[in-house]
């Protein structure tokens, strides 16, 4: 199976050990000794003739043969284990996974050409933070979870802001937007065999929901809007809150020829998902476009011709000059007051698709239970309990509550109406297809008193045969 073979002429040429690959009997393996002698050779091929057997039988090779392989020298041992004959004594160094900056390094320069600046700022910002407490030697597959809640409990700890007295530490948002940074390294290197296990897949990294405290009403916006200087800053703001733009991202990339204005519609490119969307326009924000058109000169084509610094510093002066204490997430909370005022209305699939996101982050992140929505419920209209009340309350077994008058309908016996089968087993009369069922032959509540004005029963009988009067005063005394 295994034979002995010079390879070079010559009184001590180089041998090797050529012999059959014990899973794949097409392929010939061999294994150089250097210029070992004929004797040392045989001996050798003896030695690699067994193991070839042990290994294409699965068997656990003898003591001897143990014995033999521990008293080599790692080269020789080395060469043995690449043939598939043994195991490894140490991670031959082309298998070994790489360092930590090694494969950092890597990762990002083959993602750079699928994420935006913004999310490559962002991962390299977790790579830093990676560098920073494990240090850039340490291979990857020493890494474990242990390792990696300590690096997340690190992260809690860590300052933000320039004073170090008044910095803040950083939030629970930006520690799982790190967390989820270094699971999706970690797991391009399990994907890729470098490793064998993410240890950072334990780590919480799901988005936080937002603080959904502030709630711009359209009072405070038409407040906020008055205090702008001038139509440039008038339509930061209203495009915010009006449209949900994304501030400045979307507001200063939109063009005149992204107005419709004979639909009143906007079309909106976001360069935070690369994705186009159609925006309805108000009357009010249509009207302020067309002031900025007019005074816009000839050949323009931004809408939004401020620069992008400073819009956050000034628009807290606008809203403090409206009596209107400012905010946390200013520009964001226009855009999430905009879309909740925009769900009181409209169905939320509609919505989500204006403002650019899905149903999911739009519950999650976005809208909000305003006050006013609140108020509806708690102080309605005099018109509200109508409209929210039920058109046929059917009465419970022993309620002994009696109807007001002016909600019964009376019929009379003069045709009795026919019972279905439930109904007579119950000991109920129904009514119509859409009416109600009572234990009283003698009336129903009012929510039958369509039938008495279709077209097909203008006698005034329903279509069991019952007819239908509507003066209390010509029936029987209801009992309770």
């Amino acid at each position: 199976m295994a034979s002995l073979v010079r390879l070079a002429k010559g009184k001590n040429p180089p041998l090797a050990v050529k012999f059959t690959d014990p899973h794949d009997k097409q392929r010939e393996l061999r294994i150089h000794l250097g210029k070992a002698g004929i004797e040392l050779g045989e001996k050798f091929c003896r030695w690699i003739e067994i193991l070839a057997v042990y290994r294409a039988l699965n068997q656990t090779m003898s003591a001897e043969a143990a014995e033999w392989l521990a008293g080599l020298s790692d080269k020789f041992h080395d060469r043995i284990a690449a043939k598939g004959l043994c195991e490894y004594r140490r991670t031959p160094q082309h298998k070994l996974a790489p360092t930590l900056a090694e494969w950092l390094e890597r990762h990002i320069e083959q993602r750079q050409a699928e994420l935006k600046p913004r999310s490559l700022d962002r991962l390299q910002d977790s790579i830093t933070r990676l560098t920073a407490y494990f240090g850039k030697e340490i291979r990857i597959d020493a890494l474990n979870a242990d390792a990696a809640k300590s690096w997340r409990a690190w992260l809690l700890q860590q300052k933000v802001g320039r004073s170090k007295h008044n910095a803040a530490t950083l939030s629970e948002a930006t520690v799982r937007t790190h967390c989820r940074n270094a699971k999706s390294i970690f797991a391009d290197a399990v994907e890729r065999d470098l490793i064998a296990k993410n240890p950072f897949a334990i780590l919480k990294s799901a988005s936080v929901a937002a603080e959904r405290t502030t709630y711009v009403t359209p009072l405070q916006a038409d407040a906020i809007l008055q205090q702008c200087p001038t139509t440039q800053w008038k339509l930061v703001f209203a495009l915010a809150r009006w449209a949900g733009l994304r501030c400045p991202s979307e507001t200063h990339s939109i063009t005149w020829q992204n107005v419709n204005w004979e639909k009143s519609l906007l079309t909106v490119a976001a360069p935070k998902t690369g994705k186009t969307r159609i925006v309805p326009i108000r009357p009010e924000l249509l009207a302020l476009l067309q002031i900025a058109f007019d005074a816009a000169p000839e050949g323009a084509t931004a809408i939004v011709t401020l620069p992008h610094w400073g819009i956050h510093r000034n628009l807290e002066k606008f809203i403090l000059a409206a009596g209107i204490a400012p905010w946390d997430d200013l520009l964001q909370t226009l855009r999430r007051s905009c879309e909740t005022e925009w769900a009181e209305t409209c169905p939320q699939h509609a919505v989500s698709a204006w403002i650019g996101h899905s149903v999911a982050v739009s519950m999650r992140h976005y809208t909000m239970t305003t006050t006013e929505t609140l108020d509806r419920v708690r102080q309605p209209g005099p018109d509200a309990a109508k409209k929210s009340a039920p058109k046929c309350a059917p009465l419970s077994p022993g309620n002994d509550r009696k109807p007001p008058e002016s909600e019964i309908i009376y019929l009379t016996t003069a045709t009795p109406p026919k019972l279905t089968n439930s109904a007579e087993n119950a000991g109920f009369l129904s009514i119509g297809s859409g009416g109600s069922r009572t234990h009283d032959s003698g009336f129903a509540i009012r929510g039958l008193s369509h039938l008495a004005t279709d077209p097909l029963n203008q006698a005034g009988w329903d279509e069991r045969g019952g007819q239908i009067n509507e003066t209390p005063d010509s029936a029987p005394n209801p009992s309770p």
